[in-house]
């Protein structure tokens, strides 16, 4: 199975890009400091999404998914990965850009 990495779990990554991730048969690897969010990813490996309509909602579940935590030096992000797609607040961003570069020096 192919993994894709996303940086950041927010609304944009877990609602949205990880179900085209899913759709596609891939693995989704959330890279995120929030401990909670890391381990309720590793303990359910799904989560659901709802898409709403004008006077209903669809819904997903997304499943295939695992998480690191960003702020551990590559954590697991390693062999393997053949996509990735970034979803991050800005204040984040130069913490998870020092893990992803120590991670790729290990692919």
């Amino acid at each position: 199975m192919k993994k894709a990495i996303m940086y950041g779990g927010g609304n944009i990554g877990r609602g949205f890009i990880a179900q085209l991730f899913c759709l596609s048969g891939w693995e989704t690897v959330f890279v995120d400091v929030n401990t909670a969010l890391v381990d309720d990813m590793n303990t359910r490996h799904e989560y659901p999404i709802f898409i709403t309509g004008a006077e209903d909602y669809e819904r997903f579940t997304v499943t295939n998914v695992r998480a690191v935590c960003g702020s551990v030096p590559a954590g697991g992000l390693r062999r393997g990965t053949t996509g990735a797609e970034l979803s991050v607040r800005l204040k984040l961003y130069p913490q998870l850009c020092g893990v992803a570069r120590r991670g790729a020096a290990g692919l």
